[in-house]
């Protein structure tokens, strides 16, 4: 890797180190819930974000909007030699509206990026949990974060009768989707990976748009059977190298509104639920037996995201 993208990613790996938040939902079988959010700016990163104002920013109301303790919401500090937590507890009834919980603020203390939270319990007695990402910046065009080339290695992969200008531009847009979201989440950002180990991270990155490309031909291209859909990702297998992390790259992530310190600000959330899986787009823990997602905000430069969890109780 050149240093300079080395150097790149280091940067990134300070400003995602400062502040960090971790939600954990527990569902229970009447589509109740408990929702905790563990706010954490840690001690011996601050200071090294946010340019000239970076010395102001040293607890958690620095980076995120903080609910007011009040009936059905608990409110508690923590002080540890590494870091300063807030941690908000909320207890949610069976059929309540949407909670909107956490607010990511920008670099001048206004809101970046907000989460909502639906927990419904369904016609046949499953429970869909819902959470949704949104971004209050202006987001990057997925034309402009295109990788170069990337509409004709698409163009060449599509078979003679799905090669027109629309199925084409719609295909690369949503492979460099799944390329954003393999590098910056969810479920599970790979980009700091390349600082440690470069080469295992390029093949899990490869791995990780190999599997949504399939499911994305699957969904979106009429016709297309399951081992063309394969067939097809494979044309794209191993495309994807370290240029993509270059700075000056359009398909490097950067973050809602350009260079603002939340925008690499690590968000954490997992589901704990009385039953089993019925359908999710996140991460099984069989040894936590949860479901789990992560991701940096960089990815709601390209749209809202939502995270989905059905269970059977």
């Amino acid at each position: 890797m050149k240093p300079s993208r080395l150097a790149f990613l280091a940067i990134l790996g300070l400003a995602a180190g400062c502040a960090r938040v971790n939600t954990t939902t527990t569902l229970r079988s009447d589509g109740s819930f408990t929702r905790k959010i563990v706010y954490t700016v840690t001690k011996n990163t601050m200071g090294t974000q946010g340019g000239s104002d970076s010395q102001q920013k040293s607890k958690p109301e620095d980076f995120f909007k903080l609910p007011v303790a009040g009936p059905g919401v608990s409110v508690t500090r923590g002080d540890s030699p590494t870091g300063l937590t807030v941690t908000v507890t909320r207890e949610i009834a069976a059929g309540a509206d949407r909670l909107d919980d956490l607010t990511l603020l920008d670099d001048a203390g206004k809101p970046l990026a907000t989460s909502s939270v639906a927990v419904r319990k369904l016609a046949d007695g499953k429970i869909e949990y819902v959470e949704t990402l949104h971004t209050l910046k202006p987001g990057k065009d997925v034309d402009q974060m295109v990788a170069p080339d990337l509409r004709a290695r698409v163009k060449k992969i599509l078979p003679a009768e799905l090669q027109k200008t629309d199925v084409i531009d719609e295909t690369t847009k949503a492979v460099m989707v799944n390329i954003a979201h393999a590098l910056v989440g969810p479920p599970d950002p790979l980009l700091f990976s390349m600082l440690t180990s470069t080469d295992a991270a390029l093949r899990k990155l490869n791995a990780a748009v190999y599997a949504a490309n399939v499911k994305t031909f699957k969904e979106t291209l009429a016709g297309i059977t399951e081992e063309q859909a394969r067939m097809m990702a494979r044309g794209l297998a191993n495309a994807f190298n370290q240029d993509i992390l270059n700075p000056s790259s359009p398909a490097s992530p950067g973050g809602p509104g350009g260079s603002d310190t939340n925008a690499m600000t690590p968000l954490f959330f997992s589901v704990s639920f009385p039953g089993r899986v019925v359908e999710t787009d996140g991460i099984e823990d069989p040894v936590q037996g949860d479901v789990y997602w992560s991701l940096l905000p960089a990815a709601l430069d390209l749209g809202d995201v939502k995270l989905r969890l059905v269970v059977q109780p």
